[in-house]
């Protein structure tokens, strides 16, 4: 998938995406001022925060979850997470809106920044959803060079 994001009316229960990976299910769904990835676990499966946190490698670590619904997740509203203004003005409040201008205008200047698209925030999210599977036996692992890895 290209970095072209679908159009919808900002609103913070909305699911911009959802699709299949590895056999479960995956959404983005926009934050307060950044965009955020989601997979759906079993939800037979007792896990804790700690568990998921232990287990799974994703930017910045897992933020949501898991919750009774199954779902757990990760944003990018990190410090040093960049999006351009343009990829977000769709998907968010108008304050929601200024808060991300705002961290953007910081973060342009820092050394370490991650400039999130819509293409590579999708990745991401199959990403953990692979590791979900391989955690579930439902896909084999695939070698990653974690010496390439950015966080």
């Amino acid at each position: 998938m290209d970095d072209e994001m679908p159009k919808r009316i900002p609103d913070w229960e909305t699911t911009l995406e959802e699709w299949t990976a590895y056999g479960l299910l995956c959404r983005i769904k926009p934050g307060f001022s950044s965009l955020n990835g989601y997979v759906k676990f079993p939800t037979d499966l007792p896990l804790s925060r700690e568990t998921v946190e232990d287990i799974f490698d994703v930017h910045w670590g897992i933020t949501w979850g898991p919750g009774a619904d199954g779902w757990i997740g990760f944003d990018t509203a990190h410090a040093f997470d960049y999006w351009a203004p343009d990829d977000l003005i769709a998907h968010l409040s108008e304050e929601g809106f200024k808060t991300a201008q705002m961290i953007g205008q910081l973060a342009q200047g820092a050394p370490y920044v991650r400039r999130w698209t819509y293409g590579k925030l999708r990745a991401e999210t199959e990403q953990l959803a692979q590791q979900v599977a391989v955690a579930l036996d439902l896909a084999t692992p695939t070698p990653v060079d974690l010496t390439k890895r950015k966080v």
